[in-house]
């Protein structure tokens, strides 16, 4: 893969997709990731011994610091798309819509519901059919107006899912920078509309 990934995808006839994965002895340790992984060869019993113990390991879950600083980036990532939207850099504007849900509001679902943070494979499978609703109201048309409604729609659920997170760790924050910013938005948006 690039990158310098250790990462091989092998296609073979059928189709048939195996992904091989090569890491160093010394890199490889007890996750959540490993759980369920088959081992189809271990002279030394070394990578059964790792994949048994990454059996019942609890789901890595974020430091505070990374908490309050995913707050702080969120309302600055919101505000940059609000730009893009009303200077008509409207496909900067999805791009950017994009990376908020998947840096911000999928972790974010993933640790309200304490299960490993691995973006958004299965999350389909993972997400009810509300929650799976509000995700979908953030994808939108290369279009003012519905990027606009999408950005709207990512607050929302970020501060639901901040408010389970934040509780869970006895984490505060001053609300009024992102009222500041919400509403500055929401003016320059109605003056923008209105002309």
């Amino acid at each position: 893969m690039p990158g310098g990934s250790t990462d091989h995808i092998i296609i073979y006839e059928g189709p048939v997709k195996f992904d091989f994965m090569y890491l160093k002895e010394s890199d490889f340790k007890p996750v959540p990731k490993w759980v369920g992984c088959a081992v189809l060869k271990d002279a030394s019993g070394r990578v059964g011994a790792v994949v048994a113990r990454s059996e019942g390991l609890a789901p890595a879950q974020p430091a505070t610091e990374e908490l309050l600083e995913l707050n702080q980036k969120f309302w600055i990532w919101c505000w940059y798309v609000f730009g893009k939207i009303v200077r008509g850099a409207l496909w900067e504007a999805l791009d950017g819509l994009h990376s908020i849900r998947i840096l911000a509001l999928v972790p974010l679902l993933d640790w309200a519901d304490e299960r490993p943070h691995k973006g958004y494979r299965r999350l389909e499978r993972k997400t009810n059919p509300e929650v799976a609703s509000r995700l979908m109201a953030t994808v939108a048309a290369v279009e003012p107006q519905a990027l606009y409604g999408a950005l709207q729609a990512e607050m929302a659920p970020f501060r639901r899912l901040r408010a389970v997170v934040f509780e869970r760790y006895g984490l505060t924050f001053d609300p009024t920078p992102e009222e500041v910013l919400e509403s500055e938005m929401s003016r320059r948006w109605f003056a923008r509309e209105a002309r």
